[in-house]
């Protein structure tokens, strides 16, 4: 998402901050924290391990029962 957001700002499509969020349906927070990020950062992002679900404690035991 933010590499779509950088590129609907950089390209110049006429994409304003405040049109941006109302094609990708997103806030006007995120494409402002989107565009402000570097490189580096956006790298990081999504660097970061997902958050752990309440169920990946069992899901051995639920793939088990499932059979897959």
């Amino acid at each position: 998402m933010i590499h779509k957001i950088k590129a609907m700002w950089e390209e110049g499509r006429g994409s304003s901050q405040r049109a941006i969020p109302e094609q990708l349906k997103v806030s006007r927070n995120r494409v402002r924290k989107s565009i402000e990020m570097s490189a580096e950062e956006v790298a990081a992002y999504q660097e970061r391990k997902a958050r752990s679900k309440r169920l990946d404690v069992r899901r051995a035991y639920i793939e088990r029962l499932l059979g897959t």
